[in-house]
């Protein structure tokens, strides 16, 4: 398989000198392309700090992060930029939509920044909505679709540039059990249908277990590796167990 993201000897601190905390220090990590990665822990252990550090909202202290082979801790602001541009997708958990704009125009919004053509911006809009189920919602905005369907949109924009990762940062939290499920069903389903990458942060072992795979994070360090079999319900049950032996908290629900 082909590695699409590697994070080596990864730290992270925060504070002045005397007062340096270390969120996250010495974590190696490799994801596999169109791999559907889990990133679970305690609140404190480090999760969200690795999300923003490998999407390049933060930036390390030490170690190296690779995308595409293109390592992010020595390049230079612009060829960043650019590189977060086309190759990397946000999904947050407040969904981030434009209020004055329709969910067509949200979702194109990242093409059309790129000066894509008009042609090629509407063929790839309506071919992702139609795989989220928005076919019918494009022409509607935001306050006018549900919880789930804003955040299928979002997904959908973070897609729309044909990403080499998606980032999620509990991208369930403001939902209910239904449209969790449809969500978490899409995100799934990219593997077979684009082959895309995704790696999401989660407090929750339900939105985990629809993943391959669930690294855990505890006191800033990877604690240990799930892989699924195949069953949700046994990877479920295997998620629980141990987060509680890590000592986390999760809502049950299946």
């Amino acid at each position: 398989m082909e590695t699409i993201l590697s994070v080596r000897s990864l730290k992270k601190e925060y504070g002045s000198r005397g007062t340096r905390f270390a969120a996250l220090h010495d974590v190696d990590l490799e994801v596999q392309k169109g791999e559907f990665l889990a990133v679970m822990g305690p609140s404190g252990s480090g999760k969200t700090t690795l999300l923003n550090l490998m999407s390049t909202i933060d930036q390390a202290t030490a170690g190296e992060i690779y995308i595409d082979g293109r390592n992010l801790t020595r390049m230079k602001n612009g060829d960043l930029a650019k590189l977060r541009r086309n190759k990397i997708g946000f999904v947050f958990q407040d969904f981030n939509l434009l209020d004055n704009m329709t969910i067509m125009d949200n979702i194109a919004l990242p093409l059309a920044l790129n000066k894509a053509n008009h042609k090629e911006i509407l063929a790839a809009v309506e071919e992702l909505a139609a795989f989220f189920g928005l076919t019918d919602q494009l022409h509607k905005y935001p306050y006018q679709l549900s919880g789930g369907q804003k955040q299928r949109a979002a997904v959908t924009r973070a897609l729309i540039t044909k990403p080499s990762v998606v980032f999620a940062d509990e991208p369930t939290g403001a939902l209910d059990t239904k449209a969790s499920t449809e969500l978490l069903d899409c995100l799934r389903g990219l593997k077979p249908k684009y082959g895309t990458t995704v790696i999401m942060v989660t407090h929750d072992a339900f939105c985990a277990s629809f993943s391959d795979r669930v690294m855990f994070l505890k006191d800033g360090t990877l604690h240990a590796r799930l892989d699924s079999s195949g069953s949700r319900k046994d990877f479920y049950q295997k998620i629980l167990e141990m987060l509680a032996a890590m000592g986390g908290i999760t809502n049950e629900r299946l």
